[in-house]
């Protein structure tokens, strides 16, 4: 009987936190805490990026929008 009302009050009190849109526990979970580090560690690990780079993809941009060729992502897209 015990363990039943127990139950009955973990699932009532999750449902409340559930109807007020709170976490049921503090932090994050193991899973996101994984993906948090593999994330921060490709971040570590990707090469710097430099005004070249970023001055090349802009002009690369620009030179697809005036000849009117679709981008990468707008060919995703469709």
């Amino acid at each position: 009987m015990r363990r039943v009302l127990r139950t009955f009050w973990t699932v009532l009190r999750e449902v409340a936190f559930a109807l007020s849109a709170q976490p049921s526990r503090p932090g994050a979970s193991p899973a996101e805490r994984a993906n948090k580090a593999a994330q921060a560690e490709r971040l570590r690990q990707a090469p710097e990026a430099t005004l070249l780079d970023a001055a090349r993809q802009v002009g690369a941009q620009g030179a697809k929008a005036t000849l009117g060729q679709p981008t990468p992502a707008a060919r995703r897209r469709s």
